[in-house]
This record gives C-alpha cells, sequence and structure tokens, in this order.
C-alpha cells in the first residue's frame, strides 16, 4: 500500500492511499516532486478531506453517474449537494475544490461541482456573477458585450418553454 503526501496551502500535509486514484494515476505521478510529495496550492484540509470522503464513497458504492436510474442520481445529488453546501460556505472554497478536483482528474466530482456551482448562479443577474468570477465589462469587446445581452435575451424569450419542457 503506497500514501500519496498532499503539500496544502494551510502549510499541513494530507496522506492518502494511492489506490484510491487509479483512475488518474498517469496524472498523480506527473505531480510528484522529488519527494514524492504533491503540492496543492489551492486545497486545505477540509477540500482534502471532502475530497477523500469524496473518492472512498464512490469506490464503496463503485458508483458511476452515468449507470444511474433518473430517481437513484436524483437522490445521489442531493447527497452530495448538502455535503458541499454544509461544509463549503463560500465560493471560494468551492471553485477550490472543484480545481483540485480537476487537478487530480477526479472526473465525478468536476462534474458535480459544475452542477453544483450551476445551479447556484442560475437566478443571479448578470452583474452578480459577474462579481463572483471577478469579471470586470473591460475584459469583454463589444461585439462580445452585445452577444452576451443578445443571448441573454433570447433565453427570457425562451424561458416559458424550458419550464414546460422540464414539467414533463
Amino acid at each position: 500500500m503506497t500514501l500519496l503526501t498532499f503539500l496544502l496551502s494551510d502549510g499541513k500535509s494530507f496522506t492518502m492511499n494511492e489506490s484510491l486514484f487509479e483512475t488518474s494515476k498517469k496524472k498523480i505521478n506527473s505531480l510528484k516532486n522529488s519527494k514524492n510529495e504533491i503540492v496543492l496550492p489551492q486545497a486545505d484540509i477540509r477540500i482534502m478531506l471532502k475530497i477523500n470522503k469524496f473518492i472512498k464513497y464512490q469506490q464503496k458504492k463503485q458508483i458511476n453517474t452515468s449507470e444511474l436510474s433518473h430517481k437513484a442520481f436524483n437522490t445521489y445529488t442531493y447527497f452530495w449537494t448538502k455535503e458541499l453546501e454544509l461544509s463549503l460556505n463560500n465560493q471560494t472554497n468551492t471553485f477550490n475544490l472543484l480545481l483540485t478536483a480537476y487537478i487530480l482528474e477526479i472526473e465525478e466530482l468536476v462534474r458535480f461541482c459544475c452542477r453544483f456551482i450551476a445551479n447556484s448562479i442560475k437566478e443571479m443577474n448578470p452583474e452578480k456573477i459577474a462579481e463572483i468570477f471577478r469579471i470586470r465589462k473591460e475584459d469583454f469587446t463589444l461585439d462580445q458585450q452585445k452577444l452576451a445581452l443578445e443571448e441573454l435575451r433570447l433565453k427570457e424569450k425562451s424561458d416559458s418553454f424550458i419550464d414546460i419542457w422540464k414539467e414533463k
């Protein structure tokens, strides 16, 4: 049993069994330094505990979300949404979990975090979303701004059709 040591942003280290990362073994090996440690500057101990819990749950249940029935998938999603809401009380932690899962190639957790973020921002106005993602108006050309406004108008017109489709 080989152990992986992760060096975290809060100055702590976190050790996990390497066998938990079977699907991303190449990526893990490429991240190791000369001391056989992996530096994760965006992760802290809470994020690594979440990742550890997620991976162990996945392996214990051998869950692949693409194979779940609709009802089972909704239950699974609800469970992890509550887990994230309870432990990740701000956007920075959520984005850091997403980034860490992406770096470690934990695809299911990346998908889940993206879905969690999308559901969190879907009711927000564009200004609030820009504030969360630290997007400034100057970051876009006039053509990009016009395109975004047009997409927003089209979305507002088609919302009623989407709601009808969701109800079916």
